[in-house]
């Protein structure tokens, strides 16, 4: 510039393939949509996916941690169905996904964030079992996990104290998990308060409290675990463990149609007039045995003949 002043800076060259926002304004003398104010994005801050609307269930296989101990990103083993190629699941990308061949499947590690995890503070350890949506990028293939939930794990109760008491993890549990942990009473479910014993079956969670080193176990439930091996069951107790059949019948009418109803359902049943009397039993009607002869049973043989 004129009179020694320093030159104002060039705006950066936007090419093919940089990501960028901006907004749309609209020109009513011509009719045309313009995009004003662009600006040049880090790359990978755009992504246009297609997200699954199926759960998916899988294992993480490696996690990164932050200083507070939470996730920061990590891998869910996923196992790619047969007409999916590598390639389009994130190729070599090393952040992405790295996949590994069997004869009969391709097993793959999508990637996820702490963004992604629905309850952060629900523990997720290496190991541990979780639900996820599978995300798929339009334009490279790249899948990563999407709304990634943490499943229950199982475990044992080895101490019940008066306001909380330990449990551990059955085995495999997840990594850094393999010792007991503890629980308050008040993290129990409803319907166990007060009957927390030692060596109850649970289902639970891993948490993180705020400033808390450790984690602890909430929604403690006690489960029934029938620990009988399946092949050493009887046959009717096997049966019953697969196939659970109830089979409910419904009483027929005079008609033949089934269920019960108002008065006057069938035919020739009508209800009763209000104030009518109601039927009665006969007081009058004849005894009989079976085996023994009818009064009038002389006369129905004459008829007969």
């Amino acid at each position: 510039e004129k009179g020694g002043g320093k030159r104002a800076p060039l705006p950066p060259r936007i090419k093919a393939g940089d990501e960028v926002s901006f907004m749309v304004v609209e020109e009513a003398a011509q009719r045309t949509l313009k995009a004003s104010t662009v600006k040049i994005l880090p790359k990978g801050t755009v992504s246009f996916e297609t997200v699954s609307e199926t759960r998916l269930k899988g294992l993480v296989s490696d996690l990164k941690l932050g200083k507070d101990g939470l996730v920061t990103s990590g891998h869910v083993r996923h196992v790619l169905s047969s007409g999916v190629s590598k390639s389009s699941a994130g190729g070599s990308s090393e952040e992405a996904v790295t996949a590994q061949d069997t004869s009969h499947e391709a097993v793959v590690h999508v990637s996820f964030l702490l963004a992604d995890v629905l309850e952060p503070r629900m523990l997720v350890a290496k190991g541990q079992s979780v639900e996820y949506c599978l995300a798929t990028n339009k334009a490279t293939g790249e899948l990563k996990a999407r709304a990634v939930t943490v499943l229950p794990t199982e475990g044992i109760v080895e101490r019940v104290l008066e306001s909380h008491g330990y449990l551990k993890a059955d085995e495999p549990c997840p990594a850094r998990m393999d010792r007991e942990v503890r629980f308050e009473m008040s993290d129990v479910e409803k319907g166990d308060l007060g009957k927390m014993e030692k060596g109850n079956d649970v289902q639970f969670f891993f948490y993180l409290k705020a400033g808390a080193k450790d984690a602890s176990a909430i929604k403690v439930k006690r489960v029934h675990r029938d620990k009988t091996p399946k092949e050493k069951m009887p046959e009717r107790m096997r049966r019953q463990t697969e196939v659970v059949k109830v089979v409910i019948k419904m009483a027929a009418g005079p008609d033949g149609t089934r269920g019960f109803v108002s008065a006057g359902r069938g035919k020739g049943l009508v209800a009763p007039a209000p104030g009518s009397p109601l039927p009665s039993l006969n007081v009058e009607a004849a005894e009989f045995t079976f085996g023994s002869t009818p009064p009038n049973a002389g006369a129905f043989e004459d008829a007969t003949e």
